[in-house]
C-alpha cells in the first residue's frame, strides 16, 4: 500500500502535498479512484478552511488553483484560488482545465 504524508485538522486527514498537479477533474477522479483507501477531494467549505491554515503558511499548498467536490450545475465545480482565496468555477468535462489537486479523508 501506497504510504502519503499528512496532517490531521479536525475530523479529515490532509495529505501534505499535491496529489495531482496541474490536470483536468476526469484525470484527477481518475487517479484517486485508483488510490483507493477513502481518500477524496475535499468540499468547497473544507478548501476555505484549508485557505485559511495556508495563509498561515500551514500545509505547503502553492498559491494556484485547487478542485473540490462541489458540484455547480451539469459540468461546473468549484474550485479556490489559494493566492487570495478566491472561489470560481471549472469545468468537469474540459480536458485542458489545469487546477491541482489536494486529497483529504474523514477520520
Amino acid at each position: 500500500m501506497q504510504k502519503f504524508n499528512s496532517f490531521r485538522l479536525h475530523n479529515i486527514e490532509v495529505m501534505s502535498n499535491d496529489f495531482v498537479r496541474y490536470s483536468s477533474y476526469k484525470v484527477a477522479l481518475k487517479a484517486i479512484e485508483e488510490l483507493g483507501h477513502n481518500w477524496r477531494l475535499p468540499t468547497i467549505k473544507e478548501l476555505k478552511y484549508l485557505y485559511k491554515i495556508h495563509k498561515l503558511g500551514v500545509g505547503g499548498f502553492s498559491n494556484d488553483s485547487y478542485w473540490s467536490s462541489s458540484n455547480l450545475g451539469v459540468t461546473g465545480c468549484e474550485i479556490i484560488r489559494m493566492s487570495d482565496g478566491y472561489v470560481g468555477v471549472g469545468n468537469r468535462n474540459e480536458n485542458l482545465a489545469m487546477i491541482n489537486t489536494r486529497l483529504v479523508r474523514d477520520l
